[in-house]
């Protein structure tokens, strides 16, 4: 409930900084990996794309809240 998450975040600024630090983590994560896995410059910047975009898809479409609040 909203209530329920205003006991952790002051306002919705800074429940959307939480969101996009946890975001960008996770975009700096995927990079990381993709960086220190087997295979060309090529495929490893491929992969990351491929990944990206992926993770992109599933935040973006499947969790709808996350989506309205960014």
């Amino acid at each position: 409930s909203t209530a329920n998450i205003y006991r952790f975040f002051a306002s919705k600024v800074e429940i959307h900084q939480a969101v996009c630090g946890r975001m960008l983590a996770t975009c700096y994560q995927l990079a990381y990996d993709a960086c220190h896995s087997p295979g060309t410059a090529s495929e490893r910047l491929r992969r990351y794309v491929r990944t990206h975009y992926q993770w992109t898809l599933d935040t973006m479409l499947d969790q709808e809240k996350v989506h309205e609040m960014v």
